[in-house]
């Protein structure tokens, strides 16, 4: 009876070590974390509102064209290779304001974009406008979310 007393306390003890190493905080082999490198492809303001709430992730050429006609832009959008990449697309304030998306992160599969969105606390405007900041990412398919601080400034 005592071996079977210290067979079920291994196994205990060893199940509880999985279990502290699988649960240690750290990202999955598979899908590393850290920063992620990016290549701003457009930066700009348009007109009118913007369909987007802080950002939205493109996976496919259709969907860029369609953004991009939707962003007052006119000819072919710029070049992503969809087989290997995605586009994030962060949006915030115009009117004088800009939004630059300053790091993208990955964690255990989710894909962390933050930006910052500036805005001018002097400026009146007679047309409505909003600031875009869209990048070129690796593509991941993990969830993406949008962290858009933001702050004013005088301009």
């Amino acid at each position: 009876m005592d071996h079977g007393h210290r067979g079920l306390s291994s196994l205990l003890a060893g199940s509880l070590l999985l279990l502290l190493v699988a649960c240690d905080g750290s990202s999955s082999p598979t899908q590393p974390g850290g920063p992620v490198s990016f290549t701003t492809i457009h930066s700009g303001t348009s007109l009118g509102f913007s369909p987007f709430s802080n950002g939205t992730a493109i996976n496919d050429r259709g969907t860029w064209q369609g953004v991009w006609e939707q962003l007052g832009r006119t000819g072919s959008a710029p070049a992503v290779d969809f087989s290997r990449e995605m586009v994030l697309l962060a949006t915030g304030p115009g009117c004088g304001g800009e939004t630059t998306i300053r790091s993208v992160t990955q964690d255990r599969g989710r894909v962390v974009v933050d930006a910052l969105a500036t805005s001018c606390d002097n400026v009146i405007c007679i047309a409505a406008d909003y600031s875009v900041h869209a990048v070129r990412v690796s593509r991941t398919s993990g969830a993406v979310d949008f962290v858009v601080s933001s702050v004013s400034k005088h301009c």
